[in-house]
C-alpha cells in the first residue's frame, strides 16, 4: 500500500502533463511497462492506463466541484487532457454527467 501511495504521489507531480504515459509512468517508477501492469493489477485491479484514467478524472471532479477552473478546457488540460471533448467524454462515462453541467 505505501508503493501505491508513492506512485500517486509520483502522478499527482505530473498529472497536467500531456505526455503523462504508461511508459512515462514506468520509467519514472525505474520498472518496466510489464512489471508495472503486474503489480498496479494485482493491487488495484486495474490497468495503468485504468488507473492513471481514474486519477485524472477524479482530479478533474474536485477542481470542477471547487470551482477551481473558469472552463471544462482548463480543467481538461489540468489533468492532463489534450482535448476537452475526449475529456467530457471520459468524465461523462466515469460520472454519468457532463463537465459543463458545473457551469451552468
Amino acid at each position: 500500500q505505501q508503493w501505491l501511495q508513492e506512485q500517486e504521489e509520483l502522478l499527482q507531480e505530473s498529472l497536467g502533463d500531456t505526455r503523462l504515459n504508461v511508459g512515462f509512468w514506468a520509467d519514472k517508477s525505474f520498472m518496466s511497462e510489464r512489471q508495472l501492469q503486474r503489480k498496479i493489477k494485482r493491487l488495484t485491479g486495474l490497468s495503468p492506463l485504468q488507473y492513471l484514467l481514474e486519477l485524472r478524472l477524479a482530479e478533474a471532479r474536485q477542481l470542477l466541484e471547487s470551482g477551481a477552473k473558469a472552463s471544462v478546457a482548463a480543467v481538461a488540460y489540468a489533468v492532463g487532457f489534450a482535448s476537452g471533448q475526449t475529456f467530457s467524454r471520459n468524465y461523462k462515462k466515469r460520472f454519468g454527467k457532463l463537465p459543463s453541467d458545473y457551469f451552468n
